[in-house]
């Protein structure tokens, strides 16, 4: 193992601009910026690294400050890791009047996750195109502080800079994959997990009466290449939802999976989840899927189809088993591969009062079930739509 001498002359060696004295003192600010937690040697191993010097000997030792190594109070903290989320840029004023920018990431090595909060001219690197998902960056001179969720966070000010390493081992650093799941891959096993994908389908905030107060609840459907699955925001959760649309690209973090009545798995959106608007990554664009009559079978759900309205029932009133009231109507639609019985129940059967038979339409989120004589039906789901002439848009 290296003496604090001997890794201090290697420095000295590639740095012909350095005196011993500047080194020391180099060493010096280091632990006073790490609260005087740093040994000496340690210290010497970060100014290397600081400086892009290697120190090696023949166990290689280590000069990279890993992620799980960062402690808050840091004030000139350097780190390396892959880019696995960027956040949407973020405009504010500040309490002096001030306009600026925050632009959120997550970078991650093989110790663990951080996020970095980029300020000023750092957070303009996504819009000049110097910042994407899936490089290995190194950020340089940041100060660690604590985040609202009391995890260790690095910002990067005006002394801060991220370098892209392009001599990084790959190997060395997790791939984006590794954090989160497809909607095909979530089974029975999994009770929190990690999202990405597109929301092709999103409600009105609903409230309703809980011990406390009022409570808030907002659904949505998130879709990406292998499937879609419902997901559910509740309370302060649907403040963070305020921004997000259609064609959105989102991350769930630490959703928690439930099954609804139907038994079929959704995504809840509580307390300790997330739900944020990222980037998407570069050249993906939203699948837009349809399905033919022809090919409809029993339980399938979050269909689109298009077709041709051929005859409109009428709305009828019903009485649930619980004694609340109903209404429904019936609908025949038709493509060139057959036909099928459209179902559209409660608040959807006011969407008859602007289609006439003959009407070309998308039947957005439908799902289908074995009707009593044994045929399949459509029928319209929770964030269901009909459009009139769709091809006209």
């Amino acid at each position: 193992m290296l003496s604090l001498d001997d890794m201090t002359e290697r420095i000295l060696k590639f740095r012909k601009d350095l005196t011993k004295d500047d080194v020391k003192k180099l060493v010096d600010k280091k632990k006073e910026d790490y609260g005087n937690l740093l040994t000496d040697r340690g210290a010497v191993i970060l100014v290397a690294s600081d400086l892009e010097i290697s120190i090696n000997d023949k166990t290689q030792l280590k000069t990279e400050l890993l992620i799980k190594d960062l402690m808050t109070g840091a004030n000139d903290a350097s780190v390396t890791g892959r880019v696995i989320n960027i956040y949407s840029p973020q405009s504010f004023t500040s309490k002096d009047g001030k306009a600026g920018k925050l632009l959120r990431l997550v970078i991650a090595d093989k110790s663990g996750t951080l996020r970095v909060n980029l300020w000023g001219d750092n957070a303009n690197l996504l819009e000049e195109k110097k910042l994407e998902l899936g490089q290995i960056i190194r950020v340089l001179h940041g100060y660690v502080k604590a985040g609202l969720d009391g995890n260790a966070e690095l910002n990067v000010g005006l002394r801060g800079k991220l370098v892209r390493k392009v001599d990084a081992d790959e190997h060395n650093y997790p791939n984006i994959q590794d954090f989160s799941k497809k909607v095909s891959e979530i089974n029975d096993k999994d009770v929190v997990v990690n999202l990405r994908g597109f929301i092709s389908r999103i409600s009105e905030v609903s409230f309703f009466e809980k011990k406390d107060g009022h409570g808030r609840v907002q659904r949505f459907l998130l879709e990406d290449e292998t499937g879609k699955i419902p997901a559910v925001a509740w309370n302060e959760k649907v403040e963070e939802m305020r921004e997000l649309k259609r064609d959105d690209y989102v991350q769930i973090e630490r959703g928690r999976t439930k099954k609804n009545q139907n038994g079929k798995t959704e995504i809840h959106v509580e307390a300790s989840s997330t739900v944020s608007k990222l980037a998407p990554p570069k050249g993906l664009l939203r699948q837009q899927t349809e399905c033919k009559i022809s090919a409809l079978q029993s339980s399938m759900s979050s269909l689109d189809v298009s077709a041709r309205i051929i005859e409109i029932g009428p709305i009828r009133g019903f009485e649930r088993s619980d004694g609340s009231a109903g209404k429904v109507v019936s609908m025949i639609v038709g493509d060139e591969t057959g036909e099928v019985r459209l179902t559209l129940w409660d608040h959807n059967t006011e969407l008859t009062t602007r289609l006439n038979v003959g009407d070309a339409i998308l039947i957005e989120d439908a799902y289908t079930k074995e009707g009593l004589n044994g045929k399949i039906e459509l029928n319209l789901g929770r964030f269901g739509h009909i459009k009139i002439d769709p091809g006209a848009n």
